[in-house]
């Protein structure tokens, strides 16, 4: 804009293309702090749903411990990764009634080869 007029203040004696400067940058002066105000808000935001999201989850996984059949879950298995397709050879249940501890399971005879016809 200042470009274009080129005898601004000639002949004045006043400074009139700085009085302009200043004028525009005065001018500008609330935009800028509306819009640093408005980035310092948008990042709150941001934060807050980040808070949101991990809060959500948090309370997902908590609801998924907050019954006792969670942890009632006794269940034992042996899988043979030789066998075909890592196929279970050996697994137990227990009931809600069976004690904690631990059990052994002893092989007593190995089975042998099995040949197709």
């Amino acid at each position: 804009m200042a470009g274009l007029i080129t005898s601004l203040g000639a002949g004045s004696g006043l400074n009139l293309e700085a009085l302009l400067k200043n004028l525009l940058a005065a001018e500008s002066r609330p935009v800028k702090l509306l819009q640093a105000r408005k980035a310092g808000i948008d990042l709150k935001i941001s934060g807050f749903g980040q808070v949101k999201s991990a809060l959500s989850q948090f309370q997902k996984a908590a609801g998924a411990l907050s019954s006792a059949d969670a942890f009632r879950k006794l269940t034992a298995s042996s899988t043979d990764s030789t066998s075909a397709g890592g196929s279970a050879v050996f697994s137990a249940t227990a009931s809600q009634a069976a004690a904690p501890g631990s059990n052994v399971i002893q092989v007593m005879q190995l089975a042998g080869k099995h040949k197709s016809g």
